[in-house]
């Protein structure tokens, strides 16, 4: 049975035009930036060279479908059959927080990950001293290492000191809003950092996992993903006092879903936004009510139980 994916794949891609050892280069190019849709946890690398007359492909891509796409394709070149060495990245399981455990290890101190393997190349995601990190290609003088969440980034050789992960998890299954503000109290001075998500530095979802992780609970990275965790307790039209630890989702400007804040009960919430970490309301009663995150509010969901 033919794969619908694959034929779409090649009609935008068109294999049997590759005939030549640059068609080949230029087709992988083009393969990799038809398949990477999420950039921080999604990663592909592909290389031709020749040897002995023989072509061949190596590299990695995300997932086992995205190397069987990618075997099939090349199977309709119109180049001798090539040798294909392609290997798969490892994944991370986020119902269990360090599931792998045995194939992380743990910062020493604070690791900016970047976007590319390059000098200047945008941040990406940012490791706190403790937090796990799994090395998993080295390349260019970096290593292309992976969070808890599955995201990747390339760091620096010299900046990745680690060390073994320590074994068990403290777990917290309770609502308790001393326990959240507790947490919170670190981080009121940090400013905000695209990609950061520690006391120097920390963006929305950033400032969501770190006070989930400091209770053993693993969520994703991205407020995209984290909406996907939980229940939904309440919506913009409906929604009573909430629990301390409930997620609360924002639409931005463009309409889609693009911040995240973490509920204090009641009416109470913080957030990391803009210059820093912050605390507001969504009840108009109340002084530090926020009419912009009111108005923009469109679930609220709830991981603890």
């Amino acid at each position: 049975m033919e794969n619908p994916i694959v034929e779409n794949q090649v009609v935008r891609l068109h294999p049997d035009q590759v005939n030549s050892r640059e068609d080949l280069d230029r087709f992988l190019r083009a393969f990799a930036a038809d398949v990477v849709r999420q950039p921080t946890i999604e990663s592909v690398e592909l290389a031709t060279s020749e040897e002995e007359g023989e072509l061949r492909v190596t590299g990695w891509v995300c997932y086992p479908a995205m190397k069987s796409a990618l075997e099939g394709l090349l199977a309709r070149t119109g180049l001798p059959p090539l040798d294909v060495q392609v290997k798969v990245l490892p994944t991370v399981q986020l119902e269990t927080p360090y599931k792998n455990s045995a194939l992380f290890a743990v910062c020493r101190r604070r690791v900016v990950g970047a976007c590319a393997p390059a000098k200047e190349a945008p941040v990406a995601t940012i490791w706190e001293e403790g937090d796990p990190i799994r090395p998993i290609h080295r390349h260019a003088g970096h290593f292309l290492c992976q969070t808890v969440c599955g995201y990747l980034a390339w760091v620096r050789d010299s900046d990745l000191q680690i060390k073994a992960l320590p074994g068990g998890d403290s777990h917290f299954t309770t609502a308790d809003l001393t326990v959240w503000e507790t947490g919170l109290e670190p981080f009121h001075r940090s400013p905000y950092l695209w990609g950061g998500t520690g006391l120097e530095g920390i963006d929305c979802s950033g400032l969501v996992q770190r006070l989930y992780r400091a209770r053993g609970i693993t969520l994703p990275r991205d407020s995209s993903e984290q909406m996907l965790v939980g229940e939904i307790v309440g919506t913009h039209q409906q929604h009573g006092p909430l629990l301390p630890g409930d997620l609360l989702f924002f639409t931005r400007a463009d309409g889609r879903i693009g911040h995240v804040g973490v509920s204090l009960g009641g009416w109470k919430a913080a957030h990391a936004e803009e210059l820093r970490v912050t605390t507001f309301s969504l009840d108009p009663r109340e002084r530090d009510y926020n009419p912009e995150r009111t108005r923009n509010l469109v679930l609220a969901k709830r991981v603890l139980t």
